[in-house]
């Protein structure tokens, strides 16, 4: 009965056009549905992916503490023995033979969380073997290798909960010898503006403490800061530039709370004992004692001046600045795109 009403009714021009209108909406929501749930469908087997990606980057990061020159021949040794070097001289010919001297590496971007293509080429390479840690740049962060490890393991190490067994309490204060930088603000967006203190060093005419457009000046041989102010400190590539390297130490350790911790990275030549200078302030006067070595600044086209080649003796340089404790820590990952057994230094004091 129902039927044969719905027929007559359909015969009529306005009802008939009515329920086509209707007809046509119904299928287009069922479309959409059907398309949401497949995007629904498609977003969960992306992060699926991710996350299996995430697993295997953890599984496949060889990590090692040496405290020692002694300690880190013998892992070098093991490494190479089990994993050696090949992929490293793949990439490294992948980049010669290219027209543009790069290529990309598929991998995963610890600060992204995700897969990415990393940028590889031969800026600051050394007779064609790439500068891995300032390479392998994530085209999502801009952050090359060595920013993302410090990114990620900093975060691993001081942001887990308290009761974790084996983490670290996250720290309440953080300074960084850096603020107008990605990996500042990397920091400073995780663990908020509160707890994170950035400067930059501005010029020598200024006192440490003074601050120009916003931006904090320090001096590292001469911080403003009070005695154990800081649960954490993190250095990137800085104290190569500091004229008096142990003074610095010494400020670092000051400022540093009982039992807090010093992260940071300097070009580092293992093959070396000691620690070489190419140069020195005397009587106000820059004196150069190799061919000048200038490295990048964000505030300046110039660059910083580099004084120190250092070597092993920074760990007891470190030791006699006031750390109780200074080891590197070695870091690899194929997945990561951390090549060629990169490393930090953890000094705590």
């Amino acid at each position: 009965m129902n039927t044969i009403i719905k027929q007559l009714a359909l015969k009529v021009p306005p009802i008939r056009k009515i329920y086509t209108e209707r007809e046509s909406l119904r299928s287009e929501v069922f479309s959409k549905d059907t398309r949401i749930e497949q995007l629904r469908s498609d977003l969960e087997q992306a992060q699926e992916k991710a996350a299996a990606l995430s697993y295997l980057c953890a599984q496949g990061k060889q990590e090692a503490v040496v405290r020692s020159k002694e300690e880190f021949l013998r892992y070098m040794e093991a490494f190479h023995l089990v994993i050696g070097d090949s992929l490293e001289k793949n990439l490294a010919k992948k980049c010669s033979d290219s027209p543009n001297g790069a290529c990309q590496v598929l991998g995963f971007c610890e600060v992204c969380g995700k897969p990415v293509n990393l940028w590889l080429d031969l800026m600051f390479s050394n007779n064609g073997w790439p500068a891995w840690t300032e390479r392998m740049e994530c085209p999502e962060c801009g952050f090359t290798s060595r920013l993302r490890y410090m990114v990620s393991t900093v975060i691993t190490d001081f942001a887990a909960p308290q009761d974790f067994v084996g983490f670290s309490p996250p720290p309440n204060k953080i300074y960084m010898y850096e603020r107008v930088t990605k990996l500042y603000s990397a920091i400073e967006s995780y663990f908020g503006a509160d707890h994170v203190t950035g400067s930059e060093y501005l010029s020598p005419e200024l006192a440490s403490g003074t601050i120009v457009d916003r931006i904090l000046h320090e001096d590292a041989e001469c911080l403003s800061f009070e005695d154990n102010s800081f649960d954490l400190i993190i250095s990137c590539d800085v104290f190569e530039h500091v004229a008096d390297y142990k003074k610095s130490f010494r400020e670092a350790a000051r400022v540093l709370k009982p039992g807090g911790k010093m992260y940071m990275t300097v070009p580092f030549f293992w093959s070396q004992d000691e620690t070489t200078q190419l140069a020195a302030i005397v009587d106000g006067k820059i004196v150069h004692y190799f061919e000048p070595e200038w490295h990048g600044n964000p505030l300046s086209n110039e660059g910083s001046l580099c004084f120190w080649h250092h070597g092993w003796a920074i760990l007891d340089d470190l030791k006699q600045a006031g750390f109780r404790d200074v080891f590197i820590r070695l870091y690899h990952s194929q997945i990561c795109g951390y090549m060629a057994n990169s490393f930090i230094f953890i000094a705590e004091k």
